[in-house]
């Protein structure tokens, strides 16, 4: 999307100061050091965005729809437990 009309820019940095779902509260936490505290469209593009991309490319099914129903305010809420080796819940 092209960010040079000021509507534009002005709703999407308005929706980066109310970040209300866990998941993507906790993407940004995560890429904290990446985006050196400030969250920006450039440091979503480079830094969020090409991990969400990939999951929808080359993801399972369950995977994809895991990511879909994190985002979903209903859903956003459910802890998941881990499948990663040696990680315990």
């Amino acid at each position: 999307m092209q960010l040079t009309e000021y509507e534009t820019r002005e709703l999407i940095l308005e929706g980066f100061n109310n970040l209300r779902n866990p998941f993507i509260k906790a993407f940004v936490d995560k890429q904290s050091y990446s985006l050196k505290g400030e969250l920006t469209p450039f440091g979503v593009s480079f830094y969020i965005a090409p991990y969400i991309n990939a999951v929808i490319r080359l993801g399972t099914f369950e995977e994809k729809l895991l990511l879909f129903e994190s985002m979903l305010d209903f859903k956003a809420y459910e802890q998941i437990p881990s499948t990663k080796r040696g990680c315990k819940g």
